[in-house]
């Protein structure tokens, strides 16, 4: 099991000795202050690639998703928006349910899941049938999750947040704070599929090499608009961690934003392919939050063609 540490020996009983040492551990659990997220993305459930890497996930799920607070899936829960596929995504979200106790993951949606083939028209049914949600209070681990829709709007690949979703959901965080005064000292995470902050990546696949061989960056076809409505309105509201996918790139960014005198540090962490999607590794992110730091430490683990799962980056966010 990944970050457990190796199993403890407790000496034997019923001695004294061996008693208290039971009662130290239990304290030292009980007072454990840092949350755990396991962060997923990109299943693209449908495609070959899902069908050949599923076992291998669900093998590493069972070793982990009990070490977690929380699993978290940022888009492109499947390939294209039909009912099989659809079908697919539901039955693992059910598995992973099980694994947590009853806790479902905190799922978003992707182009995929609203386009045929990432890129056409505007499929909302089996969106609507897995049940996406706007804000998801976690009690239990004191945290809130902002649930954005980043492919309402935008054209092929693209993604772009409304201004009418950023007012919405305003609103809908505003009010459930308001209401909650207790709310507003659990951590807010920004759930969202495209990257807020744009990159590029080395060009592998060959729709990339195509275009690169023309003089033309991906990046340009799979770039979030208007990214910088997405910063102030984290700033606005004080939510410094966004988490996303799109890319089949695990990544960790800080930026500082600032409009006027306000200005906070924007982490956004992004997950690679979770079921391998296009010959990528089958990745995962873990990462954990000390409240009292008040800082990430971000792990990405990848397995190559059927390998072990092997940490490639920890990343921990600066004081």
């Amino acid at each position: 099991m990944h970050g457990a540490g190796p199993r403890r020996r407790f000496p034997p009983f019923p001695s004294t000795s061996g008693f208290d040492y039971v009662l130290r551990e239990w304290a030292k659990r009980t007072q454990r202050t840092y949350r755990r997220l396991l962060h997923l993305s990109d299943l693209h459930f449908g495609t070959p690639d899902a069908i050949e890497n599923q076992a291998l996930l669900d093998a590493e799920l069972r070793d982990i998703v009990q070490s977690v607070d929380r699993v978290v899936i940022t888009g492109d829960l499947f390939d294209a928006p039909n009912k099989k596929n659809a079908a697919l995504f539901t039955n693992f979200k059910h598995n992973i349910t099980h694994l947590a106790g009853g806790r479902e993951p905190v799922s978003i949606t992707g182009n995929h899941d609203q386009r045929m083939i990432g890129l056409f028209g505007n499929y909302y049914k089996q969106v609507a049938l897995i049940g996406a949600r706007t804000i998801v209070v976690d009690d239990q681990c004191e945290m809130i999750f902002v649930c954005f829709n980043s492919c309402e709007r935008g054209s092929f690949a693209r993604g772009r947040i409304t201004e009418s979703q950023l007012r919405q959901l305003g609103g809908a965080y505003h009010t459930l704070t308001s209401a909650r005064p207790e709310l507003k000292a659990y951590l807010p995470i920004v759930l969202v599929h495209h990257h807020p902050f744009s990159f590029d990546v080395p060009a592998e696949t060959w729709v990339q090499r195509a275009l690169e061989a023309i003089g033309l960056r991906d990046e340009s076809f799979l770039v979030l608009v208007d990214a910088e409505d997405l910063h102030h309105w984290c700033l606005d509201w004080k939510i410094k961690t966004i988490l996303h996918g799109h890319k089949h790139k695990a990544r960790y960014v800080e930026r500082e934003i600032a409009r006027g005198p306000d200005k906070i540090h924007l982490t956004a962490i992004g997950c690679g392919s979770s079921l391998g999607a296009g010959g990528s590794p089958v990745s995962y992110n873990m990462l954990e939050w000390d409240p009292n730091s008040q800082r990430w430490i971000a792990s990405f683990f990848e397995s190559i063609n059927g390998g072990a799962f092997r940490p490639t980056v920890a990343a921990v966010s600066p004081l």
